[in-house]
This record gives C-alpha cells, structure tokens and sequence, in this order.
C-alpha cells in the first residue's frame, strides 16, 4: 500500500541565463528560507546524507517549491489547501509551514 500523505517535489536542474549551459543540480538537496523569508536550496544535514542508500529515497524537508508538487487531492483538502489569504508572491512555499 502506498503512503497517500507523501508529497513528491522533482529535483530542478539549471540552464544558464548567460550561456545556455546544463548544470544538474544534486539529488541531495531539500527546501529550505532564508531570514526574508526567500526560497532556496540547502544541502541535506549530512547525517541524512551519510543514511541515504538510494539517490531516489525521500528527504524531509521543512518547504518546497510551491508550484512544483505532486500531492493526493484529499490529503491536500485535508490539510487546508494553499492559504487563500497569501497574498504576496512565493507565499504558497510557506502555506503549510506550521502546521
């Protein structure tokens, strides 16, 4: 049986704005903001790292990227949605934060 509470969120690989070159980004990598409250991304603790067997295990994260996820549409309902009072730009990657 799968577990209906997992969100899935792709690893994101860059093309340089200057030149077009491919830079892959590491399967290491979790969600993560900064004091103004911006998106970014941090390196997993290494102690997670370190118990990874497998590039296609989960990693907890404290936030993702919020436009790019895949979720179960009731357990997304159940835990209240996107925050509909959001109402600045790159809000929605903390909607769910404190729960």
């Amino acid at each position: 049986m799968q577990d209906y509470t997992r969100v899935v969120s792709p690893i994101i690989d860059v093309i340089s704005l200057d030149n077009f070159a491919y830079l892959a980004a590491s399967a290491d990598l979790r969600g993560g903001f900064d004091w103004s409250l911006h998106f970014k991304w941090e390196q997993i603790p290494i102690e997670q790292k370190l118990s990874r067997t497998d590039p296609t295990q989960s990693i907890r994260t404290p936030v993702i990227a919020g436009g790019i996820f895949v979720i179960n549409k009731s357990w997304f309902n159940h835990l209240g949605k996107y925050d509909t009072q959001m109402d600045i730009w790159g809000g929605e990657n903390f909607g769910k934060l404190l729960l």
